[in-house]
């Protein structure tokens, strides 16, 4: 009995440092980059989750939606313009971009860049999508996805975060382990 009260303590004190790895309470600070010009003060903040943002994960289960926030505070001269917004996946096997009507395949050339949406830049953005292989079209079972964010200006580079990481689990096995003999 003691021993099984050991393995039992020892799965949960485990079980519970593990969670604490993968979840988090507030989205991760992301690292801005611009491309075209100085990095303006422009802050991203981001993560997936599967829960409108009550947490964030570093891994999505396989029977649930991976769903993707991320905000932005433009610095104060940008306020107030109209701005391009622009999103892109690398899936680790390719690079999609979202427009204005879906996904798409991009090349990595900027110059090739389509924004989904253009609006007048306010003090803080929030670009929420709660199913992204619904919205995608695409099946992400099993891949690491790096999604990345950004803006652009009249007068302002394109500023873009860095990668909003995660993985899309693989369901778990259908067949029970054979054992060793």
């Amino acid at each position: 009995m003691k021993r099984h009260f050991t393995a039992l303590t020892s799965t949960l004190i485990l079980g519970t440092a593990l969670s604490a790895v993968v979840h988090a309470a507030t989205p991760a600070t992301l690292v801005t980059q611009a491309f075209g010009g100085n990095v303006p003060a422009t802050t991203f903040a981001g993560g997936a989750t599967i829960n409108a943002g009550a947490n964030f994960l570093a891994s999505i289960p396989s029977d649930q939606k991976a769903g993707i926030i991320a905000t932005l505070t433009p610095p104060a001269a940008d306020i107030g313009k109209e701005a391009d917004f622009y999103m892109v996946i690398n899936t680790g096997t390719s690079w999609l971009m979202r427009t204005s009507t879906g996904f798409t395949t991009w090349n990595t050339q900027v110059g090739s860049l389509v924004p989904f949406a253009t609006k007048t830049l306010s003090a803080k953005e929030t670009m929420a999508i709660s199913d992204l292989e619904a919205l995608a079209g695409q099946d992400f079972t099993g891949k690491t996805l790096r999604v990345h964010f950004g803006y652009m200006t009249n007068s302002s580079p394109l500023t873009y975060s860095s990668a909003i990481q995660f993985t899309m689990a693989n369901p778990p096995s259908s067949t029970c382990p054979v054992p060793a003999t």
